[in-house]
């Protein structure tokens, strides 16, 4: 590999790198943000129950109780604080690898080792929020939004963080879009 090809694996590498920060920020927010709500709504729902005792039905009371109780079912089946935990490590690894792929001793082979034995860890990836993500990265560096742009509609953007969407083909969609996929440009199509 010459010192040309290498650089420009390096620099695919860092923009696939780029988009892993982005998504496990992306997922590490939308998991805090649950942790906060679910505290909010038991520390409420509490609240009502037992400053509503001597003034609520028995029956609300029950209901706030088994509201307050499921909340926390959920909170402990799913185990919201450790995926945000999960979500900042990841993030905070893909750093590290962006650090050394800036160093002037990168190396294209064994920057993408290291890739992969962080990939290792990660959980099963949610695809339209990584397309989200690979959009941002496409508009930010300024690369050429026809090739490189995956159109993302309301659906997969609101549900993006709870469903992975697993069977699409961004690629087909862009093309049923009539865009150019293919073409000399720095970023390539997301593996699908």
């Amino acid at each position: 590999m010459t010192k040309n090809e290498s650089e420009d694996t390096i620099d695919q590498l860092l923009i696939d790198i780029m988009r892993s920060i982005r998504y496990h920020d992306r997922r590490y927010a939308f998991f805090i943000n649950l942790v906060i709500i679910v505290r909010v709504f038991n520390i409420l729902l509490a609240g009502t129950a037992i400053f509503g005792y001597s003034t609520l039905e028995p029956n609300v009371i029950y209901i706030l109780s088994a509201i307050v109780a499921l909340c926390n079912i959920v909170d402990i089946s799913i185990n919201f604080s450790d995926k945000l935990v999960l979500h900042k490590s990841l993030k905070e690894k893909f750093i590290n690898l962006e650090i050394y792929a800036h160093s002037d001793n990168a190396n294209a082979k064994e920057l993408k080792r290291k890739i992969l034995a962080v990939e290792q860890e990660e959980p099963p990836i949610y695809r339209a929020l990584d397309v989200l993500c690979h959009n941002e990265i496409v508009q930010a560096h300024g690369y050429d939004m026809n090739k490189n742009w995956y159109p993302v509609n309301m659906w997969y953007r609101l549900t993006s963080n709870l469903l992975r969407h697993e069977s699409v083909n961004w690629v087909e969609i862009k093309n049923k879009q009539n865009m150019n996929v293919k073409g000399e440009h720095a970023v390539q199509p997301i593996n699908v």
